[in-house]
């Protein structure tokens, strides 16, 4: 359907986890700031002293979301199931991915939308220099979290957003360069 190429084209220019994606609300989206904030409560690491997921939009995702809108903005959500009340299921992206013969293990290709995560994390480390993002920004946009406790108390306040906006722009621009 439209609204699953929507979604595939929305999770290569940001690093969300299925769950996010599909549960995406438009109130989350605020396309005038170019940013979108989950609560904390909607993540996979739900712990309330860490701050609401906040990941700024590319220009590309803005007008992606745009696109969206037309189709889907009347709702709650930005992409619904084929039901409108309910999101979209989690595994229609990777369904999607296999009827694209993109998760064909026999042919040794396993492309899952998780996939879609490390593929922007491995790029972005690779390219570092192109972008001169740190490794903590890189980070935030995956909503990984600093493990070692010492060290997380002196950094889980810290606000990376500026870096995370250029680094999403850079990313919409090297996929749009491919």
């Amino acid at each position: 359907s439209q609204l699953t190429r929507y979604a595939l084209k929305f999770l290569l220019l940001n690093p969300y986890r299925a769950m996010n994606l599909t549960t995406l609300k438009w109130e989350y989206v605020d396309l005038e700031k170019g940013i979108i904030t989950i609560p904390r409560n909607e993540m996979k690491i739900k712990n309330k002293n860490f701050s609401d997921f906040i990941l700024p939009l590319s220009t590309q995702t803005v007008r992606l979301m745009k696109e969206i809108y037309k189709l889907t903005g009347w709702g709650t959500w930005v992409f619904h199931g084929k039901n409108e009340t309910v999101p979209m299921n989690k595994e229609t992206c990777n369904r999607a991915l296999e009827r694209m013969r993109f998760n064909d293990e026999d042919a040794g290709r396993r492309q899952r939308t998780h996939s879609f995560r490390g593929t922007f994390r491995s790029l972005a480390e690779t390219y570092e220099r192109q972008h001169g993002v740190s490794e903590a920004s890189r980070e935030a946009c995956l909503d990984h979290h600093e493990q070692d406790v010492k060290k997380r108390a002196y950094t889980h306040r810290a606000d990376y957003t500026a870096q995370m906006k250029i680094l999403m722009q850079w990313w919409a621009d090297f996929i749009d360069n491919l």
